[in-house]
């Protein structure tokens, strides 16, 4: 991100907080759900969200695409 987007290291570090605060959030929620619906829909709706950020992301521009 420093390199590419020409982020300073404090601000690079920064834009990662959210996917870390969504990581601690997902695992709590995910806990709960296994223990209420099993395993195997949360494994399942957790394939699908997975697939649909890959999708998302591939869509975005890249700096060597330009």
């Amino acid at each position: 991100m420093q390199q590419v987007l020409g982020y300073s290291a404090i601000a690079a570090g920064l834009s990662y907080l959210p996917l870390a605060l969504m990581i601690i959030v997902a695992a709590g929620v995910g806990s709960q759900l296994v223990t209420r619906v099993g395993f195997k829909p949360v494994l399942a709706i957790g394939m699908v969200l997975i697939a649909a950020a890959l999708l998302w992301f591939h869509r975005s521009p890249s700096a060597a695409a330009t």
